[in-house]
């Protein structure tokens, strides 16, 4: 082989060996990461009630499971048949949320976000025996509509999450109510008849 191939070839086996050292060491913290999740190990069948308080500590609302299943959603003194299968929804939600970045640790800016006293939305979610589970804050919407910012209670730092939780929480009572006018499961049913 020509001294000339072989110098060309040395060259080219240098160069590929920095880059595979940069790119094992120092440049691998460089790397894209997959986001963290939101609430590792979050069992969203554990959860017996939520509690949303809006912004401004307006009267808040509670979605309690029942003992046997089902979900009621109560406010202002009344109670209503919820619809189990969007809070389920909501919670598979939580559970799938992403830690994207953290936005924030100042105090003073919290209101920016939408997590402040003033303007933020409140979750207090309690298992069956009323143990907390989580208690958060919902902000504003982020940069695009598919992410929100987020502040757990006792923490200082504002995260940006996606998906954005805001539009799946801050449902009025009515948001919540089941609009099925007969609830009957598959296998109760053995035929129908439309009058």
């Amino acid at each position: 082989m020509p001294l000339r191939k072989i110098l060309f070839l040395s060259v080219v086996a240098a160069l590929l060996a920095g880059v595979a050292f940069f790119v094992q060491g120092p440049g691998k913290r460089h790397q894209a990461r997959e986001p963290a999740l939101l609430f590792p190990g979050f069992d969203a069948d554990r959860i017996g009630r939520v509690t949303v308080t809006g912004a401004g500590g307006s009267e808040p609302l509670a979605l309690q499971k029942g003992e046997v299943g089902g979900w009621t959603v109560a406010a202002g003194g009344k109670s209503f048949p919820a619809d189990g299968e969007m809070i389920e929804r909501a919670l598979d939600d939580l559970k799938e949320a992403r830690i994207e970045s953290v936005v924030s640790t100042n105090v003073e800016k919290r209101p920016l976000f939408g997590v402040g006293e003033e303007a933020g939305t409140a979750l207090l979610l309690e298992d069956a025996a009323g143990a907390v589970a989580a208690e958060f804050v919902i902000g504003r919407q982020g940069p695009d509509p598919f992410t929100g910012y987020f502040l757990r209670r006792g923490e200082e730092k504002v995260l940006l999450v996606s998906p954005s939780l805001r539009g799946v929480f801050t449902r009025g009572v009515d948001g919540w109510r089941d609009r099925r006018i007969v609830t009957v499961e598959r296998e109760e049913a053995d035929r129908k008849s439309v009058v």
